[in-house]
């Protein structure tokens, strides 16, 4: 499933690199999760669901350069990466959202849980930047 998102993701990336104001997707929940975390960071200007498909607004800056220039998938499937709640606490000192899979909530991201002082541990899935 997580390379299935990880694909997701590049070719939001793509999209992104190739100046596209937006892009179609097929539909699913976990996209809407992983969406909506990049539409509060600021990272696309919105998303909609038409029919079974889901159609992505992407955000470029003021030079129209794109916002999402990289993407590092963390944990892998042979290779799951956790980290302690003190380890989120500091991800803040490092450029770019991190996309974390708690038990609490699906996901969130590490600007979302240090606003809300609630550090909780989980598995890192993607640093985005």
């Amino acid at each position: 499933m997580l390379n299935v998102v990880h694909n997701y993701l590049i070719k939001l990336k793509n999209a992104q690199m190739a100046r596209m104001p937006k892009i179609k997707t097929p539909y699913s929940s976990f996209f809407v999760n992983i969406l909506s975390i990049l539409y509060v960071e600021g990272l696309i200007r919105g998303f909609k669901k038409l029919d079974n498909n889901i159609i992505v607004y992407l955000k470029y800056d003021e030079t129209n350069l794109p916002l999402i220039k990289n993407i590092k998938q963390i944990s892998k499937p042979g290779r799951k990466f956790f980290c302690s709640k003190e380890f989120v606490i500091t991800l803040h000192l490092y450029s770019g959202t991190f996309i974390i899979s708690n038990p609490n909530e699906k996901l969130v991201s590490n600007n979302t849980i240090r606003l809300n002082k609630k550090y909780y541990g989980g598995e890192l899935l993607w640093k985005i930047n």
